[in-house]
């Protein structure tokens, strides 16, 4: 199961322009920043002036000194002016001229590896705190959480779980922490220290959507479908409930025999359009199986209009499960031949399509073309995954017809794909029927 961390702007500061107190304040914050020069110093006196205002007149302003000669202070206010911009490429670059010119400045390293993590290069900032480290940097719990975060990016949650268990030690109220921690145990399916470690999260923030969500997932994984499904409601009783987890929510419904329930979940989640096509097509089709067509017709209709609006939303694939949903409605609400022809196209898009061959070949058996369904039952034999299915339904063909040394052939050669008890003894019936 992959785990992916949602990195966000509030981790990084927002300003940390050397101020025009000097470089004396700065010193004692960070005692690797670089000395400035007088003139320097009125320089960042004036962009500070300027971002208060307008961000981009000052990052004008000090792009138009000479960057080069300048000490790495300029290049970290330029670094973080950037940041603020959302320009953060620029921002990365920034930092490190800084870096290359003040190699131990700490605060240009902490939020170059800030950046590293919002521009997906968590194996750059994994590297660089642990250089930090590495060269006698002060672990501090702050140091230690953004390591964590970066190991987990770079999928290393052994040596992530370590760095986040010290900056809980160093700052044990940190949530951030906790919920690295709790991440990296579903991540290595620990799960009963993850249950309990966000029972403890819950109780001090019950209202945290990724905290049920955690706890969903720990659920299921450890537990299986029920508990999950307990949690899952108390997150949607309680209002933290997200999409996501609302559709999961659906389907444990839909798998434990209550499409009812499963139909209130689904429709809440589906309403918000965040979730995945994929999940909601997923959806369809368990509510057309569980003879939902009302519910699953709902869903049809809200996926057609959004692809209509949106067609690339649609991979291939999905767009012709869309429709292959639609006929198979059409077939489960009296329209045959609706349905028919909806297959036909789809075999004519996607000849390797061997659910739409295998649709299409019982709606001709039921027909009574019983040619056409052999036909379409052949075709569907050569299709990888379909060949047990198609064999039986030949075999069946040709029980109608009585030709039954055929069918046992037929069933025998499905058995070689997809043994089945029941079609052995099926099998044996059939020879009786044989003339001795």
């Amino acid at each position: 199961m992959s785990i992916s961390f949602r990195t966000t702007a509030s981790l990084l500061p927002v300003m940390l322009l050397v101020s025009g107190l000097g470089l004396a304040a700065e010193a004692q914050v960070d005692a690797s920043a670089p000395t400035v020069t007088p003139r320097e110093n009125r320089m960042l006196e004036k962009v500070t002036s300027l971002a208060e205002t307008n961000v981009a007149a000052a990052i004008v302003f000090l792009r138009a000194s000479d960057l080069k000669t300048a000490s790495a202070a300029l290049d970290f206010a330029l670094g973080n002016l950037l940041f603020q911009a959302e320009q953060l490429d620029q921002a990365a670059a920034a930092y490190e001229a800084a870096i290359e010119k003040s190699p131990g400045f700490r605060r240009a390293a902490m939020n170059l590896g800030r950046v590293y993590l919002l521009i997906g290069k968590p194996d750059r900032a994994a590297a660089l705190y642990s250089d930090l480290l590495r060269h006698g940097e002060r672990p501090d719990a702050s140091l230690l959480l953004l390591l964590g975060q970066a190991l987990v990016l770079t999928e290393q949650p052994v040596p992530a779980e370590t760095a986040f268990r010290q900056a809980i030690l160093l700052k044990p109220e940190s949530r951030e922490a906790r919920l690295g921690l709790a991440r990296c145990l579903l991540s290595q399916q620990r799960l009963r220290e993850l249950t309990a470690l966000l029972d403890d999260l819950l109780e001090e923030d019950c209202s945290s959507v990724e905290l049920w969500n955690l706890r969903g997932q720990a659920l299921l994984a450890e537990d299986g479908q029920e508990a999950a499904l307990v949690s899952l409601e108390a997150a949607r009783r309680l209002g933290t409930a997200n999409a996501e987890m609302l559709a999961t929510l659906g389907d444990l419904y839909m798998n434990t025999g209550l499409p009812g329930e499963a139909v209130g979940a689904y429709e809440k989640a589906f309403a918000t359009g965040a979730v995945a096509v994929v999940r909601q097509l997923r959806a369809a089709e368990a509510l057309l199986a569980g003879r939902r067509s009302t519910e699953a017709e709902r869903i049809l209709a809200r996926l057609e209009a959004a692809r209509s609006h949106n067609p690339k939303r649609f991979s291939p694939d999905e767009a012709h499960q869309l429709g292959r949903l639609r006929a198979a409605w059409l077939e489960s609400n009296g329209q045959p031949e609706a349905a028919l022809t909806r297959y036909r196209e789809l075999v004519a898009a996607n000849p390797m399509d061997g659910d739409s061959l295998l649709s299409m070949g019982d709606l001709q058996r039921a027909a009574g073309d019983r040619e056409a369904a052999m036909l379409a039952y052949e075709r569907a034999s050569r299709v990888e995954g379909h060949e047990a299915r198609a064999l039986r339904r030949q075999a069946m063909l040709e029980v109608d017809r009585k030709h039954y040394e055929r069918a046992i052939q037929l069933l025998e050669a499905a058995q070689a794909f997809d043994p089945q008890a029941h079609v052995s003894r099926y099998i044996e019936q059939l020879r009786r029927l044989l003339p001795h």
